[in-house]
């Protein structure tokens, strides 16, 4: 039997990756009760119980909650995404996962495109997907999402606690 030499794909969320979600995802530094009734910290982490006695986080400790939260999408995607994932395009669905979760994903045109190897046609769907939510915000994070999704570059610009803050991702 001939051995099949697959290229590697990306198995992490890079640090583009991660400005990505931090930019459209609020930081708490003390918990509060997110959109499902849990107790969320930093990044939208959930407290589980074992740790009820968080009540402060710092943007680094959030970050490495960030990181470990994001390790469910990462094996998802690599299980079972069959087409080769540039890293910009790995980090562009982790953001897309990690907010409208691996149940929407499943089910959306998106996922069927990529699968197909289509990707300017994704790219095209993504941009008008909102997902299980709804409003510009949510449009404004898939244009970003579907933009790195095509192109390795991610930039920002003015700083992430400033209103005008705001994702630059060439079309």
């Amino acid at each position: 039997m001939a051995r099949v030499e697959l290229s590697p794909q990306p198995t992490r969320t890079s640090a583009n990756g991660l400005a990505l979600i931090q930019r459209f995802e609020t930081f708490l530094a003390t918990p509060r009760k997110g959109s499902q009734g849990f107790l969320e910290i930093g990044w939208g982490h959930v407290l589980r119980p074992d740790e009820a006695q968080v009540t402060l986080v710092n943007r680094q400790q959030a970050e490495a909650l960030l990181i470990e939260d994001l390790r469910v999408f990462e094996i998802y995607l690599q299980a079972t995404i069959r087409v080769e994932l540039a890293q910009h395009a790995f980090d562009a669905l982790i953001s897309l996962l990690r907010d409208v979760g691996i149940r929407a994903f499943e089910r959306s045109d998106i996922r069927h495109l990529i699968q197909a190897d289509k990707p300017q046609e994704a790219a095209r769907t993504w941009r008008t997907w909102e997902g299980p939510r709804h409003g510009a915000r949510n449009l404004e994070r898939r244009h970003a999402e579907a933009n790195l999704f095509l192109k390795a570059s991610l930039s920002f610009y003015g700083h992430p606690e400033d209103e005008h803050f705001a994702a630059y991702l060439p079309e």
